[in-house]
């Protein structure tokens, strides 16, 4: 849909499309009509890019995408929580007579 491309004619050679999304609408700043993708890249380009195929391809990327996002979100977090108790870990190993849970405060 963003890349331009070509489409294989015959033994005569291909014809040039643009991209679905950045096509020369004919909108020069004069009071012209914006032209539609198939006005401007004529019909053959408009059907060998049919935009439903590539949008049915996003949508069932979705979900992997999704995965891969929650996996990556989930071991950073459990790489960093393990990170943090070993340093709280060592640090607890260096003052041994650091007592484990502050002393209470009498009531005033």
């Amino acid at each position: 849909m963003f890349a331009p491309f070509s489409i294989e004619r015959d033994a005569n050679g291909s014809i040039e499309c643009a991209s679905r999304v950045f096509y020369d609408d004919g909108d020069d700043g004069r009071k012209s009509r914006k032209q539609t993708y198939e006005e401007a890249e004529r019909i053959r380009c408009a059907v060998a890019r049919d935009p439903a195929d590539m949008l049915g391809l996003l949508l069932l990327s979705l979900p992997f995408a999704a995965t891969g996002i929650f996996q990556y979100t989930s071991r950073a977090l459990a790489l960093a929580l393990r990170h943090h108790g070993d340093e709280v870990a060592h640090l607890k190993s260096e003052r041994p007579n650091m007592p484990a849970e502050p002393a209470e405060t009498p009531p005033a």
